[in-house]
């Protein structure tokens, strides 16, 4: 068995972001109602009345709030509970901290031009914490917010040309039961390997990634993507920083380097000859391994 152990200290990316980067673009400025979806409601929760505020950190609020469950249903529905405190996070926020925003520029009511994207939605979290809010930050423009455990709702409150989004129209779904923050064991629940790109000569067809091929003619590179148990990317905060890669079988048929992007997370395979692999990953204790096969050519 041949081991590959490989530490960096800071910060590191996973799943290959070094190649690669995707989501969801800001919507748009314009506040309209989209028609909802016969989806289930949560009519029976009470809009909230934004309370005072008051002192507490965004941990310790949602540590008191409680962990929410994986794998929960996510959609539209009618009536939205926690859109007031939205708002009133925005009103306070642009109050306490005016240096984030371009008051004479704006987009709608009270959709100003947000000077300090990060500053923005960190004073968000803030904010609503006071507000007694759990709130986590997804991607460059949404929060997700729940004050009880019965749902949570995920709200663009930046569009894509960095105004403040408010309103109905920052809505985007909610979730029943809440499904944030995860608990420990949730938080990280396994490690997927497997193929993300492929480097073949000129005219050769690469295959889907997820069929683990690789033609005998090319090299690929394998990345190991600590998940939760919703199948969600694990922030390094939680997985760390190490990552340990070995050959469960397979040596034979192909050859391993570090990537040269840097990124420890991801290893080049070259085919050797035609024959089954086995590359494993571990993180955090955890090990996920890839079962390629190399293919012949043609």
């Amino acid at each position: 068995m041949v081991l590959y152990r490989i530490k960096e200290m800071g910060a590191v990316t996973a799943a290959g972001l070094l190649l690669m980067s995707g989501g969801c673009g800001g919507g748009s400025a314009s506040p309209t109602a989209p028609a909802p979806s016969p989806s289930p409601t949560a009519s029976s929760t009470p809009a909230p009345t934004p309370p005072p505020a008051s002192t507490g950190s965004v941990e310790a609020v949602c540590q008191s709030i409680g962990y929410g469950r994986p794998k929960v249903g996510c959609d539209r529905i009618e009536n939205v509970t926690m859109l007031p405190l939205i708002e009133t996070a925005i009103d306070r926020l642009v109050a306490s901290q005016p240096e984030i925003f371009d008051v004479t520029v704006q987009i709608g009511d009270g959709g100003f031009r947000v000077l300090d994207e990060k500053a923005y939605l960190a004073g968000m979290q803030t904010t609503l914490a006071g507000l007694g809010v759990c709130s986590k930050i997804e991607g460059d423009s949404n929060i997700l917010v729940k004050n009880h455990n019965e749902l949570d709702e995920t709200y663009a409150v930046l569009n894509s040309r960095g105004f403040v989004r408010r309103g109905f129209g920052s809505y985007l779904k909610s979730c029943i039961p809440a499904g944030f923050p995860l608990s420990p064991e949730n938080a990280f629940s396994y490690v997927r390997t497997a193929f993300f790109g492929y480097q073949c000569p000129d005219g050769v067809k690469t295959p889907i990634p997820a069929t683990g091929e690789l033609p005998v003619v090319c090299s690929g590179i394998v990345t190991a993507t600590p998940k939760d148990a919703n199948g969600v990317n694990t922030p390094p905060e939680i997985h760390g920083n190490d990552v340990t890669w070995r050959f469960r079988s397979g040596e034979a048929s192909v050859s391993v380097y570090p990537a040269l992007d840097g990124n420890i997370f991801n290893y080049k395979v070259q085919a050797k000859a035609v024959g089954s692999f086995s590359l494993c990953a571990t993180v955090g204790g955890k090990e996920g391994c890839l079962n390629g096969r190399v293919t012949p050519y043609p």
